[in-house]
């Protein structure tokens, strides 16, 4: 979820549960001069009173944040951390912590959306979501990393693209259209992220052709990895000018102009830049050190419970930090926004395959890790598949229930073919 502009406020105003709060404090207050007079005169707030009434609606924001329902989950954090420390066992450290990753992952979310909304400046915020919005798959990656679990990076990466490519946006067509016949929207925007994918995918295919040609030396394979990995992070940063600041319309909702000014997020909203930046830290630190158990645990859910290790990054990893924008998306689409559920979708897929994939190869690369793009035949064949199926029903401008129940009968078929895959020997390196 995770785009700017347009969809973003629609976007926070979805994650925010609660919907009856007051309206905003106004900048001049009144008071009554006497009670014959029964007249009012305006007076401005002093600094000192400005000040308090912005901690009062930070502490006010933030303890929303905290009180909301899927926070009930955070009781995973301390016994996964607990059991990562006391060596309870790889499964329930594995389970805890990946319990407690999911409200995490919100919070860390909605930090970066306080913080973006709180510099006040569209660039700037938009920049901030676009680096920020996978920070959960960016430090599970890093992790994986440095632990050696580099299949995994690539199972976990694929999974988070065909995740929201194919259940978030099934989901979100399927609830979307039913009780409608169709749901329209301009496919623009939404055909612009999906040019990106195909790029992405084109990027990963050349070092998977490359090591299927022949005799090649994984060595070669892996600078072409490397370069490539640049080129698309490259072509990311063009794609961030573009959509912040040459094409702003294509990735706004067609009414939202319309809007009245009512519906625009108050002031009341808003933490202070402070605050959001120490809940943005603090979580950060939080998901960093819950990753860390969860990613060291991963070998014993494999050899105990027999999980097959591409299941396990392909479907279960991506579930942590894509959960509550899966919920968001349909719930837009349930409001017959399909834009904004689209971009929540596609978006996310995009930022993904052009930025975290990218970023992850050159995390190896510093860290003295082979990590490459050679996703084997399976992977490219079904990333290129599913980004080709959902080229077909965007270009279209419109969606039903039926394009939308394909779409997760595609996800399913997909972990299907990923629980019957044969695990592959972890490298051993230092941990």
């Amino acid at each position: 979820g995770k785009e700017w502009r347009g969809a973003f406020y629609e976007v926070r105003k979805a994650r925010m549960h609660s919907s009856n709060r007051p309206p905003p404090s106004p900048r001049h207050g009144y008071r009554e001069m006497s009670d014959t007079m029964g007249s009012f005169q305006p007076f401005t707030i002093s600094s000192s009173s400005a000040d308090l009434e912005m901690k009062n609606r930070s502490a006010s924001v933030l303890k929303e944040l905290l009180l909301e329902q899927i926070n009930v989950l955070l009781i995973g954090l301390p016994l996964g951390i607990a059991s990562g420390w006391s060596q309870w066992g790889d499964i329930p450290t594995f389970w805890l912590n990946f319990i407690a990753l999911v409200p995490l992952a919100k919070l860390l979310g909605d930090a970066t959306d306080q913080l973006a909304e709180g510099l006040q400046n569209d660039t700037l915020g938009g920049l901030l979501n676009a680096c920020f919005g996978n920070a959960v798959e960016m430090i599970i990656t890093i992790q994986a990393v440095n632990s050696g679990f580099l299949e995994v990076v690539k199972n976990s990466l694929i999974g988070s693209i065909l995740s929201n490519l194919l259940l978030v946006l099934g989901m979100a067509f399927f609830c979307g259209g039913v009780g409608r016949q169709s749901q329209q929207f301009k496919n623009l925007g939404p055909m612009v992220n999906i040019t990106m994918l195909f790029l992405a995918v084109m990027a990963f295919s050349l070092p998977t052709i490359f090591h299927d040609s022949g005799a090649v030396a994984q060595q070669d394979i892996l600078r072409v990895s490397r370069i490539n990995a640049c080129l698309v992070l490259v072509g990311y940063g063009a794609y961030l000018i573009f959509q912040l600041l040459t094409h702003v319309d294509l990735f706004q909702e067609d009414h939202d102009d319309e809007a009245p000014e009512d519906d625009a997020p108050a002031e009341e909203d808003r933490m202070s830049v402070v605050c959001s930046t120490a809940l943005l830290l603090v979580t950060t630190v939080l998901v960093a050190i819950s990753s860390q158990y969860l990613v060291h645990s991963i070998d014993g859910l494999v050899n105990q419970w027999h999980f097959p290790q591409a299941f396990v990054g392909v479907v279960l990893l991506p579930i942590i930090g894509n959960a509550c924008e899966h919920a968001s998306a349909v719930r837009l689409a349930i409001q017959d926004k399909p834009v904004v559920s689209i971009m929540i979708a596609v978006g996310s897929s995009t930022q993904i395959a052009l930025l975290v994939m990218p970023f992850a190869v050159i995390a190896g690369w510093c860290a003295d890790r082979p990590l490459d793009l050679n996703l084997g035949t399976a992977g490219i064949s079904i990333l290129f598949l599913s980004v080709t199926l959902v080229f077909t029903i965007v270009t279209t401008s419109n969606s039903n229930w039926l394009e939308g129940f394909f779409l997760m009968l595609a996800y399913l078929l997909v972990g299907i073919l990923y629980w019957f895959t044969p695990n592959t020997p972890v490298p051993t390196v230092n941990r």
